[in-house]
Parts: C-alpha cells; structure tokens; sequence
C-alpha cells in the first residue's frame, strides 16, 4: 500500500514529467497558434500497471494540472478518455 508521503512524492515526479514531455514535445513540433494538441494518456500505465486496468483521479488531475498549467495560451487541448467511456474525445471550448 502507498503511503500519503509516497503518493505526493510519485504526484510530484508525474507532474515534473509531464511539464518536461509538454516542452519537449512543443520544442520539436510544428506547433501554430489555433491548433489542438491531442493528448491520450493511460493513468493504469503512469502507474506501472497494463493498460485501462485502474485508474486513479489524483494522477489524472496531477497531469491535466501540468498540462493546463504550462501550455502556451493559443494552444488547444483535447484530452482521449479511457476505453471504459469509449474513448470519447473531451476538446477544449475554442472562444
């Protein structure tokens, strides 16, 4: 069992990760304003386990807060659900 100590530890590596694959990830891009960057992340494997077997909503909202906290303004996310809510697309509002 993962103590409460262990769990921030792990949130904050993920989160720290997820930062550095975003720049990475923009750097190398083709990136242009207006666009949507998809994202598609299976929680069950951050955790080291096989694909939508678990899910955990701290993990899921330590990536989204890396990802929202970081990206440029002008960037779009669109975020692919799991396989138990048919890997339904969830686009960002575009105002």
């Amino acid at each position: 069992m993962t103590t409460e100590k262990e769990r921030l530890i792990d949130c904050e590596s993920i989160y720290q990760q997820t930062r550095a694959v975003l720049n990475q990830l923009l750097t190398v891009s083709n990136f242009r304003p207006g666009k949507i960057l998809l994202l598609s992340c299976s929680i069950s494997r951050v955790e080291g386990r096989r694909e939508d077997t678990t899910g955990d909503p701290v993990l899921a909202d330590t990536i989204c807060k890396a990802v929202w906290g970081h990206k440029p303004d002008n960037l779009k996310i669109a975020v692919q659900c799991c396989e138990h809510l048919n890997r339904a697309l969830i686009v960002e509002l575009v105002r």
